[in-house]
């Protein structure tokens, strides 16, 4: 068997195992998923990468145990969240919400959960959508408890290319994030 053979049949063999995998139960930290995710590396010869000197068999059982049930701080980011939603509603932007700008859909507005990823976006609360979007793809204007942040993904830029931060605006007060939100929608510059 020739090495390029060879190499087909090895990358045939990791393609069939890991469609064994349920991924979801994998990111859900599900112990016995895990085990079945140790147990294929191990035949496949693939040594578990550490992060933080941390094992695969931690990571499902530490894991598990920090997901099993909400936390403080899960608590003060959903009611952080529910606050900037109820002053966003109060200002108008009810319909924008979890949305953003799409220059290629017929409606424009796109839910944030049906774009193609989320790389290169800041920790964020709420997103909105902008007026418009400065190049040819998707434009949100999103918020923490800090700042609010216009972050564009160009459609021209192909499948790789990251979320972009255009502009970003610390704020003080509920007054002071709607300005900057209606600005940053709107296309005004923050200077």
């Amino acid at each position: 068997m020739s090495s390029f053979e060879l190499l087909i049949k090895e990358a045939q063999v990791l393609i069939s195992a890991s469609k064994s995998l349920d991924y979801s139960k994998i990111f859900a930290h599900d112990p016995n998923e895990i085990a079945k995710l140790k147990a294929l590396m191990g035949h496949l010869n693939i040594k578990p990468l550490t992060r933080y000197g941390e094992s695969l068999d931690n990571y499902a059982s530490v894991q598990q145990q920090n997901t099993a049930s909400p936390t403080d701080k899960d608590a003060e980011a959903e009611k952080r969240r529910q606050t900037i939603v109820d002053i966003l509603k109060a200002e108008g932007f009810e319909d924008r919400i979890d949305n953003v700008y799409n220059s290629f859909s017929g409606e424009r507005n796109t839910p944030i959960n049906r774009v193609p990823h989320h790389r290169g976006i800041p920790e964020f609360d709420v997103v909105i959508a902008a007026d418009f979007a400065p190049v040819s793809g998707m434009h949100g204007v999103f918020i923490n408890d800090r700042e609010v942040m216009s972050i564009i993904l160009p459609a021209d830029a192909g499948p790789s290319i990251d979320w972009q931060v255009m502009k970003r605006k610390r704020y003080e007060n509920p007054e002071q994030m709607i300005d900057i939100v209606t600005m940053i929608a709107s296309g005004f510059d923050l200077s």
